[in-house]
C-alpha cells in the first residue's frame, strides 16, 4: 500500500530540507529507512497521500520506507503493501488550511498536545478522505480502507508528545493490523508530526515504534 526521491544516491543520509511558511525544517532521515520518490508509482504514492494529508489538515514534507523494500523498488519490484514506513506532516491553520506558525513555548505546545482528542471524528473524517483520494488515484475508492481504530492516547512526552494507535488496514484487499505512533512537536514555531508505523504483532510492537519516534523527535529538535 503506501507510499517517495532519489533513484542513484536514495540510500544518502543528507536531512530532508523543507519550507513551511517562512521557516526552513531539516528533517534528518530515519535511521535504517530512505527517502521514497523518483519512479512513477512512487510519486503517485506520494500525490496520493498528499491528498489525504491536505484533507486532514496537514501539508506532507516527506515519507520514508525501510532501505530494503526502496531497493526492490528500485528494481522495478514495487510490493502491495509496505512493513513499515514513515511521514513527516505539518499542520495546517483553519478552513483556508493556511502554514502558519505559533508564537509559544514548547512546553506550552506539549500541555495542549496531551489533551483529549476526539477519535471517532478523526476516524469518519480519515475514512472519507481516504475514498476520496482513493477514487482519484486509483479509481477505486476501496483499495486502501481502515476499520477499527484503537487509540492508545499519549505513550510518553520527550521533545514530542508521543500518541499511539492500532488500526486495521485493508491493502489491496488484504487485511492486518497496523501499529503507529506519532511524535507531535514544535520546530521552529511549525506543528510538526512524525508518524511511525508497522504491522503489530504485540505489545512489544509499540514500545519499539515509541522508541523510534522518542529517539528520532531528539534528532529533529537538535537537527533545527
Amino acid at each position: 500500500m503506501l507510499f517517495p526521491f532519489y533513484t542513484c544516491l536514495v540510500y544518502a543520509s543528507e536531512p530532508l530540507q523543507v519550507r513551511f511558511g517562512n521557516e526552513l525544517i531539516l528533517f534528518p532521515t530515519p535511521s535504517g529507512f530512505c527517502l521514497l520518490g523518483g519512479t512513477t508509482q512512487e510519486d503517485q504514492l506520494f500525490e496520493w497521500q498528499k491528498d489525504i494529508q491536505f484533507n486532514m489538515g496537514n501539508k506532507l514534507f516527506g515519507m520514508w520506507v525501510d532501505c530494503e523494500t526502496k531497493r526492490e523498488i528500485l528494481k522495478n519490484r514495487m510490493p502491495e503493501y509496505f512493513d513499515q514506513w514513515v511521514i513527516a506532516t505539518g499542520t495546517l491553520t483553519g478552513d483556508q488550511k493556511t502554514e502558519q506558525t505559533y508564537q509559544i513555548s514548547a512546553k506550552t505546545f506539549n500541555e495542549i498536545m496531551v489533551g483529549e482528542m476526539d477519535f471517532s471524528e478523526i476516524s469518519k473524517m480519515v475514512e472519507k478522505n481516504l475514498e476520496d483520494a482513493n477514487t482519484v488515484h486509483f479509481a477505486d475508492k476501496d483499495v486502501v480502507k481502515i476499520g477499527e481504530l484503537i487509540d492508545l492516547g499519549v505513550l510518553g512526552v520527550s521533545d514530542s508528545v508521543h500518541r499511539g494507535v492500532i488500526m486495521k488496514v485493508n491493502d489491496n484487499y488484504k487485511e492486518r493490523l497496523v501499529s503507529g505512533v506519532t511524535g507531535i512537536i514544535l520546530i521552529n514555531n511549525v506543528p510538526i508530526g512524525v508518524h511511525f508505523y508497522t504491522e503489530y504483532e504485540d505489545n512489544k510492537t509499540i514500545e519499539k515504534l515509541l522508541s523510534n519516534s522518542k529517539s528520532y523527535s531528539a534528532n529533529l529538535f537538535y537537527a533545527n
